[in-house]
């Protein structure tokens, strides 16, 4: 009874590959393959162009310091120029730590700048520096750059930084890059 069960199959399998119904329905997984794979293209093209809105941004470093823009987003990418503290740049798309901007001053107008030294509000210089308390609850991380991606070490609440640049969110200070919600500007007098 075994073997009678196996041929029905086989020959149920065989019906199913050759004849017209086992050919629609073929089709039909294909071509739902190829629907569902359209979808998965679209949604991620609709991802990525909200990622590449362009955006007004400005560079910030250490006053008197300069900002490689390369040719690549990678440090190996060749050298096209520099910008300075409060530079304005168009940032029409980001990747892996990198922005690409389209509107800059040089003979080549594009070029990549890493994201460490790009606010999307304008930076105001402090060219003596100010000193600020860190008012946190507890240790506040200070970054190499803005985007976090190495830190430099730990300040604690009380601890003094002198800060050289400020924007929004981000303040530049000797020691690295620190969240301005963490810093409270220490009063002359004290």
């Amino acid at each position: 009874m075994r073997r009678r069960d196996k041929a029905d199959r086989e020959l149920a399998r065989f019906w199913a590959r050759n004849s017209t119904w086992g050919k629609r329905r073929r089709r039909r997984r294909i071509i739902i393959g190829c629907v569902l794979a359209v979808l998965i293209l679209v949604i991620t093209l609709v991802v990525t162009n909200a990622s590449t809105e362009r955006r007004d941004a400005y560079i910030m470093c250490r006053p008197g310091s300069e900002v490689n823009v390369r040719d690549s987003a990678t440090t190996h990418g060749q050298l096209i120029g520099h910008l300075i503290l409060g530079d304005s740049i168009n940032v029409d798309r980001e990747y892996k730590g990198w922005v690409h901007s389209k509107s800059l001053s040089f003979e080549q107008s594009s070029g990549w700048i890493s994201a460490d030294y790009v606010v999307y509000d304008y930076p105001q210089a402090i060219p003596e520096g100010r000193t600020y308390i860190v008012s946190a609850s507890g240790c506040v991380a200070v970054w190499k750059g803005m985007t976090r991606a190495s830190r430099v070490c730990w300040v604690h609440p009380g601890d003094k930084v002198t800060v050289l640049a400020i924007s929004q969110e981000w303040a530049l200070t000797d020691r690295g890059y620190i969240r301005t919600q963490y810093l409270q500007e220490q009063k002359v007098g004290r």
